[in-house]
């Protein structure tokens, strides 16, 4: 039992009819399986759990660590890509599939569909929001270039930014009021104090535009809408993260923390801790201590009556001797 165990540690054997662990036998146990909290049949790969045999699988486990989202059954690697702004087939993209009459373009940090269905720019909130994005708004010339390669000679787009105070002030600001601090302008523009809305479009050289409000209707730009979270990286890949990452809408690791050693992949708070090794493999500050073997045969501290248990590291008795230093005197 001890060597399976330590084979597992090892190099997990999983229920996916693959030899894992390169003995020659197949989905063999013990096996890891994975926490399916919303029940679709995809695992959380930071809650696995070790069991006897893949025929054991109990109710609200999975034989695969492969969901990116245990609270969304509608999420997981079979689902179909929708165009909702969201990674439903967690390989990682947003809407690679692309939506109707859209075009999908990843940048940095930044998913963006280029829709060509035209709209006027007081309609680009609902257009954008109807397929689970926002208003385009781009941060900085990465994202610029990304969009460029799509726009290429594809005429103006709506962006998410307009004047709030047309005139001679110019107040730029993205479509939810905070101030556009990234304006690309073409070198030409803005060239009028009467077209409040923005457009991107390549003509040579990418950039903004101003247009007319009111009367004009044109494809439209969105960007994912995403609260960026922290990750943790992940370097070992057992799907505890180590040391966190600056926030950010694509993934950069794991969002399990706890991981005490990124470069070991048996190491983690969910592992089985071996005993007396030296290694903290669970990453509870401490290795288990190495228990004295039984070998069913009374030592001579027991048949003096000498033997005594105290409590120990992590509640685990220890067993001391006490030895007479004068032979016991006889009763009177």
């Amino acid at each position: 039992m001890i060597a399976l165990l330590l084979a597992a540690l090892a190099a997990p054997e999983l229920c996916n009819g693959v030899s894992d662990d390169d003995d020659g036998q197949v989905d063999e146990g013990p096996v890891l399986v994975f926490r399916d909290a919303d029940g679709d049949a995809a695992g959380d790969p930071g809650q696995p759990r070790q069991i006897a045999s893949c025929a054991e699988i109990p109710a609200g486990w999975a034989p695969l660590a492969s969901d990116c989202d245990d609270a969304d059954p509608a999420r997981h690697p079979l689902a179909v890509e929708s165009c909702d702004g969201r990674d439903d087939d967690c390989d990682g993209q947003v809407d690679e599939d692309g939506c109707d009459g859209c075009v999908t373009v990843d940048a940095s940090d930044a998913t963006f569909q280029v829709c060509e269905d035209p709209v006027a720019w007081a309609s680009l909130e609902e257009a954008c929001d109807a397929r689970g994005y926002e208003p385009g708004v781009l941060e900085g010339p990465s994202e610029l270039g990304a969009l460029a390669q799509v726009l290429d000679g594809a005429g103006r787009h709506w962006v998410g930014v307009h004047d709030t105070a047309p005139g001679d002030e110019r107040d730029w600001r993205t479509w939810d009021g905070r101030p556009a601090d990234y304006l690309p302008w073409r070198p030409d523009q803005p060239n009028t104090t009467t077209h409040g809305c923005v457009v991107i479009w390549v003509e040579g050289a990418p950039g903004y535009g101003d247009r007319d409000c009111e009367n004009d209707a044109w494809p439209h730009v969105c960007r994912v809408a995403c609260e960026p979270r922290v990750w943790f990286v992940d370097a070992d890949g057992d799907g505890v993260g180590s040391t966190p990452t600056p926030p950010s809408c694509q993934p950069l690791g794991s969002r399990v923390p706890g991981d005490c050693d990124d470069n070991d992949p048996r190491v983690h708070p969910t592992a089985t801790d071996t005993d007396g090794d030296g290694v903290d493999q669970d990453c509870d500050g401490q290795d288990a201590p190495l228990l004295p073997a039984d070998t069913g045969t009374p030592d001579e501290s027991v048949r003096l009556g000498l033997a005594c248990e105290t409590p120990g590291t992590a509640g685990l008795p220890l067993r001391w001797l006490a030895r007479r230093s004068t032979p016991p005197v006889a009763a009177r």
